[in-house]
């Protein structure tokens, strides 16, 4: 009997499970089509992005994949009874169709719970004007700082006044924080139900500036001195060396941090625990940052709040290709930036650890180290 209930409950989940809309790539040309309010808000970002990379083939890799979205210009699109689904806040436009934009790469759309939810949603209405700040991975730092931040900083003077912007079920703090300094407080968000499919009267939606990993310079400096400056960021006489621990996290935390720390010592390094910390302290200690060694992890997004001049030795493993997230977000922001190797240490959850290599982090205390390879 139990197998029989269970094999029906299985089915019933491949029911609800099945659905597979069809993806809109482009909702200005959607849009345009239609002769709705598509308005250009930045320029594209494809060359910006490609001159960072000296090495032809590794350019193709990294950037041409996403080339068709980095050569479109970032625009502000009007749609009228758009609805938005659960906190990944997939658009689904009146026809029925889904944007592919803010989503980042369609075979991770296409495996999403929410893309493929067919039934279940709860029903939530917005009347008046709504600005979305959801999109893949928007509730983690990195994504919210690199990725709506900057969407936001281009959309927000072409929106109509008494405009609402829709965020994600308890936000953290450093989401209100960081909102203050764009004007909008508490009683301006509408909260989006996780598990809501919600109507909105007049959705404004901002294609995104780029592509995670990818995105504009000109908006993520915005981004950085309008929170400085809202923040009221001190500068110190003197610059010292910053160590990034995550030690309190549940990966990619030195196994060998004892040694690491024994290193640094004489190199008169502050250790920091990002999470400990608010959003204006942690832009304050990366301002005043003369070096920043870190695990690669979320608390490497603060470098985009760091002086130029400073150092970036960021420590990951070289059994596998790099993560470039924050190399690129270095080269943005004219900072020296090494990669740092160590060896992977697998942990029983499918997470792990790094063991730091010391000889690279001493030659990159040394002004000896190598950058990353392009």
């Amino acid at each position: 009997m139990l197998r029989i209930i269970k094999k029906g409950a299985s089915k019933i989940l491949r029911i609800i499970n099945s659905a597979a809309p069809e993806i809109c790539r482009d909702v200005s040309l959607w849009a345009a089509e239609r002769g709705l309010f598509v308005q250009e808000i930045a320029k594209p970002v494809y060359m910006e992005n490609r001159s960072y990379f000296s090495n032809e083939e590794m350019a193709v890799a990294m950037v041409d994949t996403h080339r068709e979205v980095l050569s479109r210009p970032q625009n502000l699109v009007l749609i009228e009874k758009a609805r938005v689904r659960e906190t990944l806040g997939l658009v689904e436009l009146p026809d029925g169709r889904v944007l592919m934009e803010g989503n980042w790469w369609e075979p991770l759309l296409r495996q999403h719970p929410t893309y493929r939810k067919r039934i279940g949603f709860l029903k939530h209405k917005l009347r008046g004007d709504v600005f979305s700040l959801l999109a893949m991975w928007s509730t983690s730092f990195y994504h919210w700082l690199h990725d709506v931040l900057p969407r936001l900083e281009a959309a927000l003077p072409h929106l109509p006044k008494g405009t609402k912007f829709l965020i994600n079920e308890n936000p953290t703090r450093w989401q209100f924080d960081t909102l203050r300094a764009y004007g909008i407080s508490e009683r301006d968000l509408e909260i989006q139900p996780a598990n809501a499919r919600t109507e909105v009267e007049r959705l404004w939606f901002a294609t995104p500036a780029g592509q995670t990993g990818f995105g504009s310079r000109d908006l993520l400096k915005k981004v950085s001195v309008r929170l400085r400056a809202h923040f009221e960021t001190k500068t110190q006489k003197n610059r010292c060396g910053l160590f990034v621990s995550r030690a309190q996290s549940r990966c990619r935390r030195f196994t060998n941090e004892p040694e690491v720390l024994a290193i640094l010592k004489e190199y008169e390094f502050t250790k920091v625990f990002c999470e400990d910390l608010s959003i204006s302290e942690q832009i304050e200690i990366f301002w005043n940052a003369s070096k920043v060694l870190a695990p690669h992890g979320a608390g490497l997004t603060n470098i985009m709040f760091c002086q130029q001049g400073a150092s970036i030795g960021e420590v990951h493993y070289a059994e596998t290709v790099y993560n470039d997230h924050y190399w690129m977000l270095a080269q943005q922001f004219e900072l020296p930036h090494s990669h740092l190797g160590s060896k992977k240490i697998d942990l029983s959850n499918g997470e792990y650890d790094l063991e730091a290599n010391l000889g690279d982090i001493e030659k990159w205390l040394a002004g000896k180290a190598q950058g990353a390879r392009r």
